[in-house]
């Protein structure tokens, strides 16, 4: 084991220092197969765009299409207000008791008050819980 292994966690599991080798031979095989992919891809799709571009197709109309005036414009028809629906009229049910009852009474003023008070309320009584 080298002095760099036992220093580095997990350094055990490292390689050792010949290492530039086994890169260069990956990507040099994965190149080649890229550049086989895209060769095959060449080859066989190649063919088929552009015999699709070159189809070029000549149309002449023989008829020519007549412009036909615009219509005249219509006048909006009248705007009718809509009648008010009929208000329902009140229906007592004969079991529905009817109690007369007298105007309510006048609002009081909201008026601050002068002083502030200075005793504590009821419900702040704490031998009340």
């Amino acid at each position: 084991m080298s002095a760099t292994a036992t220093r580095m966690p997990f350094g055990a599991y490292g390689a050792g220092g010949d290492d530039g080798r086994r890169w260069a031979a990956s990507l040099a095989t994965s190149t080649a197969i890229y550049a086989a992919m895209l060769l095959l891809l060449m080859m066989l799709g190649g063919k088929r765009i552009a015999n699709v571009v070159h189809k070029v197709v000549d149309v002449k109309f023989v008829e020519k299409i007549a412009i036909e005036p615009p219509p005249a414009p219509v006048a909006p028809p009248p705007e009718e207000k809509p009648a008010e629906p009929a208000a329902m009229a009140p229906v007592v049910r004969p079991d529905q008791k009817v109690r007369k009852l007298d105007k309510p009474p006048p609002p009081k003023p909201m008026v601050a008050p002068k002083q502030m008070p200075t005793a504590a309320p009821k419900e702040a009584d704490p031998s009340e819980d």
